[in-house]
């Protein structure tokens, strides 16, 4: 079948602009009966999920994932619409459980929000039912949830249900692009439920017994293509280390490509190139030069490739020191 390879590196994200990179690839692909699409991602944005998998459904019947390693988070949701997920040994999923860093959520040492989760919500409000009913100072019955509204503000607890109830309704209409690989609605229903509620854990990995044990279309492919998907990932990670140039104590040259999308004899990547100076007035750093932009490489002549620029939003994500 004809393959799509979707990579975000350890220090990206998936997010929602990325969706219309695939236009540039599946339009030179056309219209297939069956379509691989192998993902290498630590997650992001579960609306990317969503449009991406919308977009490559539109142009095959059947849908395909690979997971040669990393397929978390959002990435895992984007999996769930594959009609089956061929899986290394070294590949994983992960719970799509939330974690919400608001501006009324606790604070760390530092005085930046901490990540909450519902998860840890939970916990909590189990702990305290368990250990009964409270008094306040007035001497009044005080319940769990005035227990930990003290700690946690009403509206952050509020925007992680939220946050988790789109997270489960993603994760089933992503399974219902084909839901005659489950059977009946019930079953896609538990799944979802599932990824976000059953996990102790967000980074919980969902191994191959795992995925099929709790339903999911999960097939595993040989020890040899284990070990090319993975020299895959390899080559990719290595293509997207951050290399630093440095002129000066206060002034050095970034470059970084932390994303890609590639199909054969073409590989759309978010290229990072710009100067960062440090300002002894204002303790902090200037970008000069901003290179920055997507671009598309393909087989130019004598072997050098073609690169040209690709219009698209782009999103600095800067170094936080040199």
């Amino acid at each position: 079948m004809r393959l799509v390879c979707y990579y975000t590196s350890p220090s990206s994200r998936m997010d929602d602009s990325h969706t219309e990179l695939f236009y540039e690839h599946l339009k030179t692909i056309g219209e297939q009966e069956k379509l691989g699409l192998i993902i290498i991602s630590g997650g992001g944005s579960p609306v990317s999920a969503l449009r991406i998998a919308t977009l490559l459904r539109d142009y095959c019947k059947f849908l395909t994932a690979i997971v040669p390693q990393r397929a978390a988070s959002a990435a895992t949701m984007l999996a769930l619409s594959a009609n089956n997920i061929l899986m290394s040994s070294a590949g994983f999923l992960t719970a799509i459980d939330i974690s919400v860093t608001h501006g009324l959520a606790p604070k760390a040492p530092s005085g930046a929000p901490v990540g909450v989760s519902a998860d840890q919500v939970e916990r909590v409000l189990k702990m305290l039912s368990d250990e009964g009913a409270g008094k306040d100072n007035e001497g009044l019955v005080e319940g769990k949830f005035r227990s930990i509204f003290k700690y946690v503000h009403p509206l952050v607890i509020g925007e992680i249900d939220r946050s988790s109830s789109a997270s489960e309704l993603i994760a089933t209409k992503l399974m219902e692009m084909h839901s005659e690989s489950f059977g009946n609605p019930e079953k896609i229903k538990t799944i979802a439920t599932h990824l976000v509620k059953n996990y102790p854990m967000h980074g919980f990995p969902i191994l191959y017994d795992e995925a099929v044990k709790i339903g999911l279309p999960a097939e595993k492919v040989s020890r040899e293509i284990s070990e090319i998907s993975y020299g895959l990932v390899k080559l990719l990670d290595t293509s997207a280390l951050p290399v630093t140039t440095h002129y000066s104590p206060g002034y050095f040259h970034f470059e970084c490509m932390p994303a890609c999308v590639e199909s054969l004899g073409k590989r759309t990547v978010f290229k990072q190139s710009y100067d960062r100076r440090f300002n002894p007035v204002t303790k902090g750093y200037t970008v000069e030069n901003d290179n920055t932009q997507w671009v598309n490489i393909t087989p130019g002549e004598n072997g050098k490739p073609r690169i040209s620029v690709l219009d698209a939003p782009v999103s600095v994500e800067l170094p936080e020191t040199a």
